[in-house]
């Protein structure tokens, strides 16, 4: 009866226990995705409207990918600017016209840029992408210098120049083939800037080069080669010297602001990429060479139904033992009574036959 009451109690945890089911791969989707906007300072004209500010065109351009949009204001603290952090899928630092060193949107740029260097490298995958001022203010983070120099390219639309490496890069690897040789072709990326890091300087810079690959350039007005696109190596860090927001958002007719149909096509690829590189974020998913992966699950990191299920399982095949050998006990046991009856019984017979032999018959 004792082991029949242990029995029925272990068949009891195991059935109280939740269903036991392994780790599964998450989808590599974050269907929800948030991009923040870094503000920056306003220039005087546009003070009686605030401190700072978002051209409305970005935010169009991040919303058209498929995410939601966050502002971030310059004038917080660190730890709000962390609490931010972790709560955003990305970050996009704005074109402008802000001291690249010592402004409030450089200061803050830089909190963010060291986070998500960080961050990446926890395997939290965490992508920057800068436009213009942004891709610029990439270069001297990165560098730990200016080294900007005039390369005006003001109101114009230039093909790109692409370099062997973007044929392999993370941002135009999934182009149609039609829109990359148009984007080598037709004048669809819209330049707005006065100062760009040219080739050279890139070049020379062996952080620089170490940490961004270079995927297009182009000739500014004076001659001088500039770098107009680049990517992280190790990092999701994007950055383009030009406009691909302006293709569907801008509409000033004194503009040179590319409104081709390849030229809103390239628009919506690269709001949609960057979007989708803000999809991985905040899944603990460990990102490398474009396939999503799970962490490895050891075993204290198994949920608790899963060890109440081991503990029992333990504790039936235990009981289920000694049953086993209770009743193998027993049966050597009834065999071993049995066999002592058997002769017990056959001496009993011959004994009561040998007495009989030499009774004496009575008349």
């Amino acid at each position: 009866m004792a082991f029949g009451a242990l029995l029925c109690a272990c068949v009891m945890v195991l059935c109280s226990a939740a269903p036991f089911k392994l780790p599964q791969r998450i989808e590599p989707e974050n269907d929800r995705p948030i991009i923040g906007i870094l503000t920056q300072e306003v220039e005087d004209y546009m003070k009686k409207f605030g401190k700072t500010y978002i051209p409305s065109s970005y935010v169009k351009y991040i919303e058209s990918g498929g995410a939601r949009v966050v502002p971030i204001r310059l004038n917080q603290s660190s730890a709000e600017h962390e609490k931010i952090f972790k709560s955003i899928n990305g970050l996009l630092l704005i074109g402008g016209s802000v001291n690249l060193e010592t402004s409030d949107f450089a200061h803050t740029a830089g909190i963010y840029f060291r986070l998500a260097l960080k961050a990446n490298d926890e395997g939290d995958y965490f992508p920057i992408w800068g436009t213009c001022l942004g891709f610029q203010l990439l270069t001297v983070l990165v560098a730990g210098e200016n080294l900007l120099s005039k390369t005006t390219a003001e109101n114009v639309a230039y093909p790109l120049n692409f370099t062997s490496e973007a044929s392999s890069s993370r941002m135009f690897t999934n182009f149609p083939s039609d829109i990359r040789k148009a984007l080598s072709q037709e004048p669809l990326t819209g330049n707005f800037h006065h100062y760009g890091v040219t080739n050279e300087a890139f070049m020379g810079n062996e952080k620089l080069s170490g940490f961004f690959s270079v995927l297009s350039t182009n000739i500014a007005e004076n001659g001088l080669e500039f770098v107009s696109t680049m990517e992280g190596k190790k990092y999701p860090f994007y950055g383009v010297q030009w406009h691909p927001e302006v293709n569907r958002f801008q509409w000033d007719p004194h503009h040179n602001f590319p409104h081709s149909s390849n030229a809103v096509r390239v628009s919506s690829l690269l709001a949609e990429f960057f979007v989708n590189e803000g999809c991985f974020c905040g899944l603990g998913l460990i990102y490398s060479n474009k396939t999503c992966t799970m962490p490895s699950v050891t075993f204290q990191d198994l949920p608790l139904n899963i060890y109440m299920v081991i503990f029992g399982t333990g504790i039936f095949v235990f009981v289920l033992s000694l049953i086993f050998c209770c009743y193998f006990i027993r049966t050597i046991v009834w065999q071993a009574g049995g066999e002592s009856q058997q002769e017990i019984a056959v001496l009993t017979v011959h004994t009561q036959t040998s007495a009989g032999r030499f009774m004496t018959p009575t008349h």
